[in-house]
C-alpha cells in the first residue's frame, strides 16, 4: 500500500473499485498507509538514536564508569529530541488507529482488500499503545539519570541457584550514584551479613513463613520476598535504610543467568587481580568456589571477612569488556538486555514520583512467573 501511495497509482486504482465499501475501505488503508510510512521514517530515527548512544565514543573515557557515563549522558542530551520523536510517533499512530476504527466493521467483498485490512487493524493499536509507553518513559528518563538532583541506587547480585521469590538470595550488593548521567562513588559490599548482624543487635522484624523457620529476624538479606519485583524492591530499600541510615531512589537486580548472558556476549573475561579467566560456562562455578570453598580454606581470605570479594574484582572486568565489545554487535546487546528484562533476569523499579510509569509501562518491575 505505501509503495502504491507513494507511486501515485492510487488514483488510477481507486475508480475499479465501484463498490462503495470497497472504495471507502481502500481509501482508508491508503491513507493509513502513507501515516505508517512517515511513521516508521520516524521510528528509525529514534531508534538510530539509541543505537548512536551505545556507538558514542569512549576510546577518550578513563574507566569502565566513565564509558557508562558517556552512554548515560549521550541519551540524556538527546532526551527531549527523543521524547518529541515518540510523541509524533505516537500521534500518527493514534490517527491511523481511529481512520481504521470508522471502517472496521464494514462489509469488504474483496478478499484480498479485507485480508489487508484484517492485519491493519490488528497491528496498529499495539504499535499506538507501545509508542505511548514508550513516551513516558523517556519523559521519566531525565529524573532516573539525575537531571535533577543526585540519585542514588542499589544494585542486587542475586544468586538464583538459591531461588527465593523475588528472584534469587541476595549475595552481595553495590550502591552508587548518579548525576546529570554521571556515574559516581560505586561501592561493592562484598559481605551482607555484616550490616545484617549489626541490625540484629538493635532492632528485631518478625520474618514471613517459611523464613521464620530458619531465621528468628528479617534483614536485608531476605527482603525479596514478594513475586513483584516493586514489592520485593520497597521492603529491599526499606531494609537497607534501616541498616544503613541511607535512602535509595530505586533498586536494580541481576542474577547469574543474566550474567552468564552477557558473558555470552563479551566473550572470555580476564580478572588478574583473582588469576581466572570468567566464561559464560564456568562463571557460576568460578564465583561460587571462590565464595565458598576457597573463602572458608584460605585463612588469609578469610581473616578479610568479604566472602563476596571475587564479585567485587570481576564487575569491573565484565563491565569494561562489554563497553569494549559494544561497537561489534549493538544489536547483541540489545538482545541480551531484552530477554534478561522478558525471563526476570533483569529487573529495576525507581522509587521516586517522577519515574512511576517505569514499571507501569514495561516489564522490568513487573511479576515472576508463577508456574500453575
Amino acid at each position: 500500500l505505501s509503495s502504491l501511495r507513494g507511486s501515485g497509482q492510487s488514483s488510477s486504482i481507486l475508480p475499479l473499485l465501484v463498490d462503495d465499501a470497497k472504495y471507502s475501505t481502500a481509501q482508508t488503508l491508503l491513507e493509513v498507509a502513507s501515516i505508517l510510512a512517515v511513521t516508521a521514517q520516524i521510528g528509525t530515527d529514534l531508534g538510530q538514536l539509541t543505537v548512536n548512544a551505545l556507538h558514542t565514543d569512549l576510546t577518550k573515557k578513563g574507566d569502565h564508569f566513565d564509558q557508562a557515563s558517556a552512554v548515560l549522558q549521550f541519551l540524556l542530551a538527546k532526551n527531549s529530541e527523543m521524547i518529541k520523536l515518540a510523541d509524533q510517533i505516537e500521534s500518527n499512530l493514534e490517527t491511523a488507529s481511529r481512520s481504521l476504527s470508522i471502517y472496521a466493521n464494514d462489509p469488504v467483498a474483496d478478499t484480498q482488500l479485507e485480508l489487508i485490512r484484517s492485519k491493519v487493524v490488528t497491528k496498529v493499536p499495539p504499535l499506538a499503545l507501545a509508542a505511548k509507553k514508550t513516551a513516558s518513559i523517556l519523559r521519566d528518563l531525565g529524573p532516573m539519570l539525575g537531571n535533577d538532583r543526585n540519585r542514588r541506587y542499589i544494585l542486587l547480585f542475586l544468586n538464583n541457584t538459591e531461588l527465593r521469590p523475588g528472584g534469587g538470595f541476595i549475595g552481595s550488593f553495590a550502591t552508587f550514584l548518579v548525576k546529570k548521567g554521571q556515574i559516581g562513588s560505586f561501592d561493592v559490599e562484598t559481605n551482607i551479613y555484616k550490616l545484617d548482624n549489626a541490625f540484629i543487635k538493635t532492632s528485631h522484624v518478625e520474618p514471613p513463613y517459611p523464613i521464620n523457620q530458619l531465621n528468628k529476624d528479617w534483614t536485608l538479606r531476605d527482603a525479596n520476598w514478594d513475586t513483584t519485583f516493586a514489592g520485593s524492591a520497597k521492603k529491599v530499600a526499606w531494609f537497607y535504610k534501616q541498616e544503613s541510615g541511607i535512602d535509595v531512589d530505586g533498586v536494580i537486580a541481576i542474577d547469574t543467568s543474566f550474567i552468564q548472558s552477557l558473558m555470552q556476549y563479551t566473550g572470555p573475561v580476564d580478572i588478574p587481580i583473582q588469576k581466572m579467566t570468567l566464561t559464560s560456562e564456568n562463571v557460576v562455578s568460578t564465583l561460587q568456589y571462590k565464595s565458598e570453598k576457597e573463602y572458608l580454606e584460605n585463612e588469609a581470605v578469610r581473616a578479610l571477612n568479604e566472602p563476596k570479594k571475587a564479585i567485587a574484582d570481576a564487575f569491573p572486568f565484565v563491565l569494561a569488556k562489554v563497553f569494549n565489545t559494544v561497537n561489534e554487535n549493538v544489536p547483541a546487546l540489545l538482545d541480551v538486555l531484552n530477554v534478561g528484562v522478558a525471563e526476570k533476569h533483569l529487573n529495576f523499579t525507581p522509587l521516586f514520583d517522577q519515574a512511576t510509569s517505569l514499571g507501569d509501562n514495561t516489564n522490568v518491575s513487573s511479576s515472576f512467573p508463577i508456574d500453575n
